[in-house]
């Protein structure tokens, strides 16, 4: 598996339990933005930092 592929793993991963845990008690469109926002975030960190030879 691809180092690209996990990072988008893991970023589907993060923005699927985030919008599950913060759509009770944010709005709808709320609780995804923050949860995509995240979700860029953390594949673009985990590229970034943790796949660099």
């Amino acid at each position: 598996m691809s180092d690209t592929y996990k990072s988008y793993l893991l970023a589907v991963l993060c923005f699927t339990v985030l919008a599950i845990v913060l759509m009770p008690f944010l709005y709808f469109t709320t609780a995804w933005s923050i949860a995509g926002f995240a979700s860029i975030a953390t594949f673009i960190f985990y590229k970034e930092y943790f796949y660099e030879e």
